[in-house]
């Protein structure tokens, strides 16, 4: 079997953990491919096939909202003090991160904005 007919044999709906061991091995094998080559395509298209199994079979749940603040906090470098001053309101920032209170629609807004705290998160308790 050529390279290329391998390739084009993962190119089905994986329907179960072998098939899909199978078409990370050959994405793997395709992602040293040079732009704009049939490896290149065929490793895209296969790429969305992958993501499909894993967003079925291996879903993501989306943080709640201290979670998502732990997370940003942690990866920013920021302090309860920054949290503080984003919301305007020290008591808020510690109800808020202590999941004694939800923030408002103008905080909910600056979380989002300033912060990029998904959205869902924010408003997935409420």
């Amino acid at each position: 079997m050529t390279r290329m007919e391998k390739i084009f044999a993962a190119f089905k709906i994986i329907q179960a953990d072998d098939d899909y061991a199978n078409a990370l091995t050959i994405a793997e094998e395709l992602m040293d491919a040079e732009p704009d080559t049939p490896e290149a395509d065929a490793l895209e298209a296969l790429a969305v096939i992958i993501n499909k199994y894993e967003d079925e079979h291996y879903p993501i749940e989306t943080p709640s909202l201290i979670e998502a603040l732990e997370f940003r906090m942690e990866q920013q470098g920021f302090s309860q003090t920054d949290l503080a001053v984003l919301l305007h309101s020290k008591s808020r920032a510690s109800e808020i991160r202590n999941g004694k209170r939800k923030p408002t629609l103008a905080q909910a807004a600056l979380l989002h904005k300033e912060w990029r705290i998904p959205a869902e998160s924010i408003f997935a308790s409420a």
